[in-house]
């Protein structure tokens, strides 16, 4: 044993001495002493143990298969635009719900859905309706829902809009598939603009209680979840939404977990694809048949019925949730692109709907939400029974009021026409006193103030500038006469002279007359006092101061530029008249004393008698017209007005009676 024991210690030391393993042949060298050999024993246990682990982290690290990330910026100068679907928040036009009489069923599927079922759905006759039918026919349609839509600037093609059935409803998917369908800048007017008329007028009850829209951008490829990943957006709201477009590429085993699987009903795999595609799969094995926004191959699984809806389909869309993580394999797909939205929001003003719509569209829209509105209020249950309510008390309340005029009505309506008849006498007297009144101030004014003015005219007025240029001239001759010295005898001299001033003499007294005469005129008519005394038939004269229209009288005197101007202006001219009558007769003393005469003071007289008579007669013509006689053509246009008036009233009472 012992020889054993020293040959394994001499192998030990040899092979410690003769190996590359630095710091061994300290631990195996009998000749240290034993806490040294101890110490280099513990250092090389722990390099080995380091050894070890490094070993096997390494080779741990080699079997999971790390990636190495490389990241790279790639900018793009055209991306491919998403498509965009946008869908109704209102599953349901309740117009068109009411042509195909189908609004109670409607209502009452979504209104009670707790009791709804389907002993309901045959007291309705619905049972065989299939969901298409139910959801395509009673739809929001894309030329009501669109009102406008623009792409690049430029309106979009009808084609590009699809009708397209989702988890939300019918909605409508914009997808540009040709070479337009790339954006090479941002902007509004590089992308799609659409104006949509979500007609709330018409909006029901339905499987949504939101007003508005939902909105999915989305891969072209990919069938899209509108009801769980849409946005929401309400109605009156000016939206912008940014995009930016975030492509994922996933590794496969054995690197990644990633996996595109084939799917039954969907050419393209994406993970919710794929859970619709599980979801058709388990309705077509328990019912048979699908629901609308399900995928199908040649036909397979049929629509259901809403019979088979709410049979077996509803119990299966309500359980799959809970079911799907057992049910379906759904792994990340390897390839799959992002759409992440920005949406900032502003109010849409007056002035752009005012833009937006025209005179056309406006009377359209009119319409349609009259013909809404009268759909509504008929199937409301609450407001029909409102209305129900009021017919009801409107209809009692008739009966009694037709119960109460048919008794009283006689003796009503003999009341009635008494008091008539006797407020018609009224009214009769007063007119006969109105239109008496009315006749009696034009009589006034007729022979009390614009007869003094006849007068006037016939005694002053139409002499003072009567043959005023014949006058003028002979009594320029006879100056002349007077100054030449022609005229040898003095007697005759004398006569002439005599003669002469006679003319002007006459004339200056004819226009002081008919200064006078005016100025009784004017204080007539600025103190509303007669200057004759006329008697109008039986009415005695004491009568006539009070009955003149005095205001209407002061009135004339004021009441338009011309009245103020010309009133003034007639006796202006008159004492105007005297001076220069009185200066012509000083050119004739002049004429006659000094034999000589000056012929700038024949001119002045000459002339400045012509303007003044001339401007006086129009002078004259416009103070007759727009003073004279304007009070009483005032009082017979109101006596006119008052007959009309009155003959109106009397065959309006022939009618009546």
């Amino acid at each position: 044993m012992s020889q054993r024991y020293q040959r394994f210690r001499s192998s030990l030391h040899e092979y410690g001495n003769s190996a590359s393993f630095h710091g061994l042949r300290f631990v195996t060298d009998p000749l240290a002493n034993k806490p040294r050999r101890l110490i280099w024993l513990c250092l090389l246990t722990a390099c080995l143990a380091v050894l070890v682990y490094q070993i096997v982290d390494r080779v741990t690290h080699f079997y999971s298969y790390p990636v190495t990330v490389n990241v790279k910026v790639n900018y793009n100068t055209t991306l491919q635009f998403p498509a965009v679907t946008i869908c109704n928040q209102n599953a349901f036009k309740a117009t068109l719900s009411a042509t195909l009489s189908r609004y109670r069923l409607i209502e009452e599927m979504y209104t009670e859905p707790e009791t709804f079922n389907q002993d309901r759905l045959r007291e309705f006759s619905a049972e065989n309706i299939s969901l298409a039918d139910l959801y395509l026919e009673s739809a929001h349609r894309k030329e009501d829902f669109i009102f406008r839509s623009v792409w690049k600037g430029h309106p979009v093609a009808d084609s590009d809009i699809h009708e397209l059935v989702t988890d939300h409803g019918v909605c409508y998917t914009f997808k540009n598939t040709g070479l337009d369908g790339f954006v090479t800048s941002p902007g509004v007017e590089n992308g799609l603009r659409l104006t949509l008329n979500i007609e709330q007028y018409e909006y029901m009850p339905g499987p949504h209680d939101a007003a508005g829209i939902k909105m999915l951008l989305h891969d072209r490829d990919e069938i899209p979840r509108v009801h769980a990943l849409g946005q929401a957006i309400p109605p009156g709201a000016h939206v912008f939404v940014g995009v930016k477009i975030v492509e994922v590429t996933n590794l496969p085993l054995p690197h990644g977990s990633c996996l595109d699987k084939t799917l039954e009903y969907s050419d393209v795999y994406t993970t919710e694809a794929c859970q619709l595609d599980c979801l058709t799969r388990r309705a077509g094995q328990i019912c048979g048949c699908r629901s609308l926004f399900m995928p199908q191959k040649n036909g397979y699984p049929p629509i259901c019925t809403l019979d088979a809806f709410y049979g077996c389909l509803q119990n299966v869309l309500e359980s799959f949730p809970a079911e799907s993580a057992d049910l379906c394999d759904c792994p990340v797909p390897c390839y799959f692109r992002l759409y992440e939205t920005d949406i900032s929001y502003a109010s849409t003003s007056a002035y752009t709907l005012n833009k937006l719509l025209g005179e056309d569209d406006k009377n359209n829209l009119t319409e349609k939400l009259l013909r809404a509105s009268e759909v509504t209020s008929r199937y409301e249950l609450n407001k029909f029974s409102k209305i129900q309510k009021l017919n009801d008390r409107l209809k009692r309340n008739m009966n009694e009021l037709r119960e109460k005029v048919t008794v009283n009505l006689k003796e009503t309506v003999s009341s009635a026409i008494v008091a008539v008849n006797d407020r018609y006498q009224d009214i009769e007297e007063h007119y006969n006193w109105k239109e008496y009144l009315y006749r009696y101030q034009a009589y006034i004014m007729e022979k009390n103030f614009m007869r003094p003015r006849d007068a006037y005219e016939e005694r002053t007025f139409h002499i003072v500038a009567l043959g005023y240029a014949e006058y003028i001239m002979k009594i320029e001759s006879r100056i002349r006469r007077l100054a030449n010295g022609n005229i040898v005898d003095a007697s005759s001299r004398q006569v002439l002279f005599d003669d002469t001033l006679d003319l002007l003499s006459s004339r200056r007294k004819i226009v002081e007359t008919a200064l006078v005469n005016f100025t009784t005129l004017i204080e007539a008519y600025d103190t509303g006092i007669q200057i004759f005394n006329y008697k109008f038939f039986s009415t005695p004269r004491s009568h006539n101061i009070p009955a003149a229209p005095k205001p209407l009288i002061k009135e004339s005197r004021v009441h338009n530029s011309y009245a103020k101007k010309y009133g003034k202006r007639f006796g202006t001219y008159l004492n105007r008249t005297i001076n220069i009558l009185n200066f012509c007769q000083s050119v004739v003393d002049e004429a006659f004393y000094n034999k000589t005469l000056d012929e700038g003071n024949m001119t002045e007289c000459r002339e400045t008698f012509r303007f003044l008579m001339r401007n006086w007669v129009f002078a004259r013509s416009v103070f007759y017209f727009e003073t004279i006689d304007w009070p009483l053509k005032q009082i017979e246009e109101r006596l006119k007005n008052f007959d009309i008036l009155w003959n109106e009233l009397k065959q309006f009472m022939r009618i009546s009676t």
